[in-house]
């Protein structure tokens, strides 16, 4: 089955919108016979039940019906755009946490998740500088410091203790790396001319990426820094009514 663009898509959806009202008008205009009865019977159904009111009566039952015909339109439309609890939660929730009660026992949570994370973040740190020293430390003594760092970073993972932060314990590979990354950590990519062979193997490593997932001509790709940008292309587009 073929794949409808974007814009095929869009035209598709105003297409189901407009249907029955088209539908609605022909029929009103054709007025066949069994339409004209049934108006017929509506309209002496109709004033009939009207008779009874006054007319200050009537303009209210007007906009009643009126207002209840908004209502529903409304309720059509957020349905489509966001769905019933979704728009609930997004202007119910504002209004609870406005309560007093509420914004105290939030103020409250708040400052014990703070107060955790603070202690937990400033555990294990050493030799904290808050400005440029006035002088730099000797070689010997920065790589100590860095040393005693590498060992604080690295309880966690080489005890088998976390997942999902560092992928591999193997020490001769990462060694590896590490002397890989030194050869290059002060060569950008974004200059291809001044830097030829990163530029190289940072199209390299993109393209056998692109072989693995089964890449599309043109298909292409970037390196990032995180885990957050490759996700974005794979996030829902919101769909217009």
């Amino acid at each position: 089955m073929a794949t409808l663009s974007a814009s095929q898509q869009a035209a598709l959806s105003q297409l189901r919108r407009w249907v029955p009202y088209a539908v609605g008008l022909l029929l009103a205009v054709l007025r066949p016979p069994a339409l004209r009865r049934l108006h017929a019977a509506l309209r002496t159904r109709f004033n009939a039940t009207l008779a009874r009111w006054d007319q200050y009566g009537s303009a209210l039952l007007a906009l009643v019906v009126l207002s209840g015909v908004r209502q529903l339109l409304e309720v059509r439309r957020i349905c489509m755009r966001e769905g019933i609890r979704t728009h609930l939660m997004r202007n119910l929730v504002p209004l609870l946490k406005a309560l007093p009660w509420v914004a105290g026992e939030l103020e409250s949570a708040k400052r014990k998740v703070r107060l955790d994370v603070s202690t937990k973040l400033s555990r294990e740190m050493s030799a904290t500088r808050r400005r440029l020293p006035s002088e730099g430390m000797v070689e010997t003594e920065l790589i100590e410091l860095m040393h005693q760092r590498q060992l604080t970073d690295s309880k966690g993972y080489t005890d088998g203790t976390v997942t999902g932060a560092v992928y591999t314990d193997d020490a001769n590979h990462m060694d590896l790396i590490g002397k890989f990354y030194g050869m290059f950590a002060y060569f950008n990519p974004l200059h291809a001319t001044l830097h030829p062979a990163t530029r190289q193997m940072d199209a390299e490593v993109v393209q056998m990426v692109l072989d693995l997932y089964k890449g599309p001509e043109g298909a292409c790709g970037a390196f990032t820094t995180g885990e957050s940008p490759p996700q974005y292309p794979a996030l829902p587009r919101p769909s217009l009514p």
